[in-house]
């Protein structure tokens, strides 16, 4: 199984919150190269409502998703501030929990220190490009 973690702002918009019809057309190309699957790894998969706006615009380009990674950031006990996790721990645990994954790419516009031999960047008001899209085939294939 091939997956792409996908981030969605700056990545499928240019953080004007609207999904860009160009951005999301590359990334049906992508997985139609590839056969690749998507697991949303946005902030986006802790709203309901931002997730009922890209859920039918991904699904309508035969785009399945294949889950989203877990939120792993926590609150000590007594303590008011809540410590968030990385992005890069969150796809570790949710590849844990898929060895049937054989490739995968993360595609995103923050930087994933601990993860960066598998990023593919894209620029946070640019967003997916041609090339970037080419790219993520690539690494895929």
């Amino acid at each position: 199984m091939k997956i792409i973690f996908l981030d969605v702002d700056g990545v499928l918009n240019t953080r004007n919150g609207s999904l860009d019809a160009d951005k999301l057309d590359l990334l049906q190309t992508v997985i139609r190269d590839t056969g690749a699957q998507v697991v949303i790894s946005s902030t986006w998969r802790h709203h309901e409502h931002m997730m009922a706006r890209l859920r039918p615009e991904l699904e309508k380009r035969g785009i399945i998703i294949a889950g989203q990674t877990p939120n792993s950031s926590y609150r000590d006990p007594g303590e008011i501030f809540w410590v968030a996790s990385t992005r890069g721990t969150e796809v570790t645990s949710w590849l844990k929990e898929h060895p049937e994954v054989k490739r995968f790419v993360i595609l995103d516009d923050s930087d994933f220190t601990a993860m960066k031999g598998w990023l593919v960047k894209t620029e946070t008001h640019i967003g997916l490009t041609p090339a970037i899209a080419a790219e993520v085939v690539r690494r895929l294939n």
